[in-house]
């Protein structure tokens, strides 16, 4: 959700010219495809839960990492290898999560299997800055 306010911040308060913050978004667009493709590789080499479970716990690392950036102010170039990071195990993430839905699900449920994911994630989208605005009001 803070992506398109990173351009601004980036932009405004970092004074990083457009083309750079514009080469960094493809960049991250990139990433996140091809660590799909790599992601669902590994999962079939290596499990599935397993690389969930290590794109989730490596975003919270970089999450924490970007909150330290946040905080002290980091540099465009620590910033740019955060978000890739981010992407990049993100989009670990997705297409093995999908792909275990069709594993465990029957195949007369799966419509209705990823229509509880796709609800779940939109609820997390919409509910999530309400939680996040009432920490920062009461923080």
């Amino acid at each position: 959700m803070v992506i398109p306010y990173m351009s601004i911040y980036f932009h405004d308060q970092m004074q990083i010219p457009m083309t750079q913050v514009g080469f960094l978004f493809g960049a991250g667009a990139i990433a996140r495809a091809f660590s799909g493709l790599i992601g669902g590789h590994l999962s079939d080499k290596l499990g599935r839960v397993k690389i969930m479970g290590f794109a989730q716990f490596a975003r919270g690392i970089i999450f924490i990492f970007m909150a330290g950036l946040a905080f002290r102010g980091g540099s465009f170039a620590l910033w740019s290898l955060a978000l890739i990071l981010n992407w990049l195990f993100g989009g670990f993430y997705q297409p093995v999560a999908n792909a275990m839905a069709a594993d465990i699900v029957p195949k007369e449920k799966r419509v209705e299997a990823y229509s509880i994911l796709r609800v779940g994630g939109n609820t997390g989208w919409a509910f999530g800055p309400v939680i996040g605005g009432f920490v920062a009001s009461a923080s």
